[in-house]
C-alpha cells in the first residue's frame, strides 16, 4: 500500500491560499477588491477606481495621483455539506459500506488585502500590494464517511506584488509587476490500517501472521475508526512570477484593459509524520520499519505545484454622469495541473493524474452614483470549474461551476477618505464525487484501492466585505 497511502494525501499540495475556502473555481481566492466584489468583478483590468488596480492591472494606476491607499476584509461564509450516496470499502476486501458521518467541513474565514499607488510625476506611478490570490481550508470530523481522501487541509499563501505604470500618452498606459510568493500546506488523513494489512498480505508483501498478532486481522474492521491512523503532511515554499497589462481609452468615456498574469511554480520541501492510536497499527508500522519497508513511518517529501497563469479582458464605460456599465471575461490556464507528483527520498515518485481544464469567467455589471457622496453597484458573473467529472473530484477541492450576484456600495466621507461594502452570494452547481482511491494511476504490486467515495456535497458561498480607501 505505499503508493496508496500517500496518494490520497496529494490533492491538498496543490492548493495555496489563506485560511478560507476558495470562493471562486478551482481554489482561486477572488476577494481582491471590494468595489469589484460588489460587480462581480465585472471591470477588472479596465476600471481602476482604486488601489486595487496594482493587482487586476497595473497600468490602471496612471488613473490617480498622489498617494491612494485601499485596505480591505473579506468574510467568507462557506456551506459544503456532503451528502452520501453509498461509499464503499476496498472492493477487494469485500466492498463493505464504509461508516462516518456526513459532516458540512466548510470553515468561515477572514481574507485581507492591502494596497498602495504613488505618482512619481505625471507618467509614472509605482505601487505595491499584498493579498492572497489562492487557497482553501477544510476540516472534517475524525469519523468523516471520505476520512481517507481527506481530513484537514489548511493552505496558506501570501503574495507580494510591487508594479510600476507608464503613461505613454492620454489614451495609452503599460503597466508591470513582480509577485514574490510563498505558500505554507497543513494537511491531513486516515489511513485504513486494517484493510492496509490486509491487502499486503494478500499481495504476498507481508505474512498473514503479521495482521492477526497486531489485531488488525478481522475483516469486519476494514474501514472503521477504531483501527484507523492519521499521516499529516507539512511543507512550505518561496518563488516568484509577474504580471503585466495596458489600458487603452479610445473615447474619455471608454476604457478598455488586458492584463496577464504569469503562473508561479513552487518546489514544496517537508515532511510527512505518521500518528498511530491503536496499539497494535503502531506495532504494524513498526514492523514493517524494522523489516526495511518505512511505508508508514515519519519520512521527508519534496513536491511541485504550478499555481496558473490568467488573462483578463475588461472594458468601462461611463454611459452618463450617474450611470457606469463594466465586462469583464477571464481565463485561467488549469490545464497545466495534469497531475500531482510527490517524491520521497528512498522510492519511487507517487503519481495520481488529475486531467484538469482551463476555464473561462464571464461577468457583467454597473455602478450608479447616487449623489457626490453614495454610489450603489451590482453585478453577475458565470465561472466554469476546471474539474472534468466527479471521478476526479475529491472532498479537498469539491469544485463545480458557480454564478455570483452581487451588490456593493461606498460612502465618501471627504474628498480623500471613502469606505465601501459589498455582499455576494455564490450559487455552486451540486458537487457530485465517485472518487476511488488510488486507482487512476497503475499502483504497484499490492497498493489496493482503500475506498470508493461516492455522493455530493450542497454548497454555496456568502461573502460580506469592507474597504477603507485613503488619498493623501
Amino acid at each position: 500500500m505505499k503508493n496508496t497511502q500517500i496518494k490520497s494525501l496529494l490533492p491538498v499540495l496543490i492548493l495555496a491560499g489563506a485560511s478560507s475556502n476558495a470562493s471562486a473555481a478551482g481554489f482561486a481566492i477572488a476577494e481582491q477588491s471590494v468595489k469589484g466584489l460588489g460587480s462581480a468583478f465585472s471591470g477588472g483590468a479596465a476600471s481602476a477606481d482604486d488601489a486595487s488596480t496594482v493587482w487586476f492591472n497595473p497600468a490602471g494606476m496612471t488613473q490617480f495621483s498622489g498617494t491612494h491607499l485601499s485596505s480591505a476584509l473579506h468574510i467568507i461564509l462557506p456551506d459544503g455539506e456532503f451528502k452520501n450516496n453509498g461509499s464503499t470499502t476496498n472492493p477487494r476486501l469485500g466492498g463493505a459500506a464504509l461508516s462516518g458521518s456526513d459532516n458540512n467541513s466548510a470553515k468561515d474565514a477572514l481574507v485581507p488585502n492591502f494596497y498602495i499607488t504613488h505618482s512619481l510625476n505625471d507618467r509614472m506611478v509605482v505601487g505595491l500590494g499584498i493579498n492572497v490570490p489562492f487557497g482553501l481550508v477544510t476540516d472534517h470530523d475524525p469519523d468523516f464517511v471520505g476520512r481517507y481522501h481527506a481530513l484537514r487541509s489548511d493552505v496558506a499563501t501570501v503574495n507580494l506584488n510591487p508594479a510600476f505604470a507608464y503613461k505613454v500618452n492620454n489614451k495609452f498606459s503599460v503597466g508591470f509587476g513582480v509577485n514574490v510568493q510563498y505558500v505554507d500546506v497543513k494537511l491531513s488523513n486516515a489511513i485504513d490500517m486494517t484493510g492496509t494489512c490486509l491487502s499486503l498480505a494478500g499481495a504476498g508483501r507481508i505474512l498473514a501472521a503479521n495482521c492477526t498478532a497486531t489485531g488488525l486481522a478481522n475483516p469486519a474492521n476494514i474501514g472503521t475508526v477504531g483501527t484507523d491512523s492519521q499521516v499529516r503532511l507539512e511543507g512550505d515554499d518561496w518563488s516568484w512570477g509577474y504580471n503585466f497589462g495596458f489600458t487603452y481609452e479610445p473615447t474619455p468615456d471608454t476604457r478598455l484593459g488586458v492584463h496577464y498574469r504569469s503562473k508561479v511554480s513552487h518546489d514544496v520541501t517537508g515532511a510527512a509524520e505518521f500518528f498511530h492510536p491503536h496499539p497494535g497499527a503502531a506495532a504494524f508500522a513498526s514492523g514493517l520499519a524494522a523489516a526495511g519497508q518505512p511505508l508508514l513511518s515519519n519520512q521527508t517529501l519534496d513536491a511541485s505545484l504550478s499555481l496558473p497563469e490568467s488573462v483578463s479582458i475588461s472594458a468601462f464605460h461611463q454611459v452618463n454622469p450617474q450611470w457606469s456599465v463594466q465586462t469583464d471575461l477571464s481565463w485561467t490556464k488549469w490545464r497545466n495541473f495534469e497531475e500531482l507528483r510527490i517524491s520521497f527520498p528512498s522510492r519511487p515518485d507517487a503519481v495520481t493524474p488529475e486531467q484538469w481544464e482551463n476555464s473561462l469567467r464571464y461577468a457583467v455589471g454597473t455602478t450608479y452614483k447616487v449623489n457626490n457622496k453614495f454610489s450603489l453597484r451590482g453585478g453577475l458573473a458565470f465561472e466554469q470549474t476546471p474539474i472534468p467529472s466527479a471521478a476526479l473530484r475529491t472532498p479537498r477541492i469539491a469544485d463545480e461551476d458557480r454564478f455570483w450576484v452581487a451588490l456593493g456600495g461606498s460612502y465618501n466621507f471627504t474628498d480623500n477618505m471613502s469606505i465601501d461594502l459589498g455582499y455576494t452570494h455564490i450559487f455552486v452547481n451540486t458537487p457530485e464525487i465517485d472518487y476511488t482511491t488510488g486507482p487512476h494511476a497503475a499502483p504497484e504490486a499490492g497498493a489496493l484501492p482503500e475506498s470508493i467515495l461516492v455522493g455530493k456535497y450542497d454548497a454555496s458561498v456568502d461573502i460580506v466585505s469592507i474597504q477603507l480607501n485613503v488619498a493623501f
